[in-house]
């Protein structure tokens, strides 16, 4: 047994010698095949992949620009009246709101130098008158002293030059006369034009200078609204254009019509004037707050939703069109907005497609998948 054992022990193992070297090579090759495979395919760069967006269509404008103004109605004939002299506030004929005539007096103004200035220049007259009668009387007698050789031609002639010289004082004293009479008219403050009184500027009793506004008088009949509009706004309008006018107030809509157009200053809008129909104005009543609304002719120009602009209030606005399955950014210039949408100059044209939502990390020319 222990013989058998001890040889059991010292045997070694026996050895395929000759399918070692095809089993190490197999071998090698696996390991080699193992260590310079390709990386899998995520591992490996990929192309991109579309962004998601939404788009919407390029549309054009309408021809026609609506505008919409602010304003306050005013009646068309509308005063402020003063008196011509210094003096004192002495009676006020009318009462707040009260309708006068043309003509009709307002206010008296009370001047000590007026009155004595008209009686003055009566006596004048009155003297200038009773010298030239004398100095005709003279003239008839004369004439004929002259016709019976009692008295020589030229006491006669200078008689004449006397009394033609005293004609023409009458007349400068009667033309003095009707001055201090117009003076002493001014005193009395008249209506210019048939109206309403509508404001009192001084009291009966006040110290008023010449040219302080005493009072306001205006015609409710005809009303009109004042409004500016830009320069090449006013260029587009024409006198007698229609227009319309919203009573904040009252909510209703009147017609008007464009009556007067001012001239542009530099750097300032153009003043423009709007009367309302006079058939409507008995429904409104001067300084009530409306808007102006008003017409402007023109051309149609490319549209898109504010959202498809980019940076809008830098003056460097852009926006997406998606061409094709990519985006091209497109650098434009605004006009004007209305209802969420707004003009562009620019290479766009009605039905081009523009990026309104997804744009944010857009890139020029990236692809782009547009979602329904």
């Amino acid at each position: 047994m222990p013989g058998s054992f001890l040889h059991a022990a010292s045997r070694t193992p026996r050895i395929d010698r000759s399918a070692s070297p095809v089993r190490v090579l197999i071998a090698a090759a696996a390991l080699l095949s193992a260590g310079c495979a390709p990386e899998p395919a995520e591992q490996s760069e990929a192309s991109p992949a579309p962004r998601p967006v939404q788009v919407a269509e390029v549309r054009a404008s309408e021809a026609v620009e609506r505008i919409r103004l602010p304003g306050a109605l005013r009646s068309r004939d509308r005063a402020d009246l003063a008196f011509l002299h210094d003096g004192t506030l002495q009676d006020r004929l009318v009462g707040l709101g009260q309708r006068v005539a043309q003509g009709q007096a307002l206010a008296t103004l009370y001047n000590p130098a007026l009155q004595p200035g008209v009686a003055a220049a009566e006596a004048d007259v009155r003297e200038a008158r009773t010298r030239l009668e004398q100095l005709e009387t003279d003239t008839r007698r004369q004439r004929t002293l002259v016709e019976r050789n009692l008295i020589s031609e030229d006491d006669l002639e200078q008689t004449r030059t006397r009394r033609d010289a005293a004609r023409a004082a009458l007349e400068q004293a009667q033309a003095r006369l009707e001055q201090a009479r117009a003076q002493l008219d001014d005193a009395a403050l008249r209506a210019p034009f048939a109206g309403v009184v509508t404001r009192f500027a001084a009291e009966p009793g006040d110290f008023v200078r010449a040219g302080q506004v005493v009072m306001s008088v205006a015609d409710p009949d005809e009303l009109e609204v004042e409004v500016f509009v830009r320069p090449a706004s006013a260029a587009r309008l024409a006198e007698s254009d229609p227009a319309g006018v919203v009573v904040q107030d009252q909510g209703i809509r009147l017609d008007a019509t464009v009556r007067e157009i001012g001239r542009a200053e530099p750097g300032r809008p153009v003043p423009l004037v709007v009367a309302l129909d006079p058939a409507d104005v008995s429904s409104v009543s001067p300084g009530a707050p409306v808007h102006v609304l008003l017409e402007l002719a023109g051309e149609a120009r490319p549209t898109v939703p504010l959202g498809a602009v980019i940076d809008p209030g830098t003056g460097y606005a852009r926006l997406f069109r998606v061409d094709g399955d990519r985006a091209e950014e497109v650098s434009v210039q605004l006009g004007r907005l209305a209802s969420g949408w707004v003009e562009i100059h620019g290479p766009l044209a009605p039905g081009d497609r523009v990026v309104v939502a997804g744009q944010a990390h857009l890139l020029d020319g990236e692809p782009v998948r547009v979602l329904p």
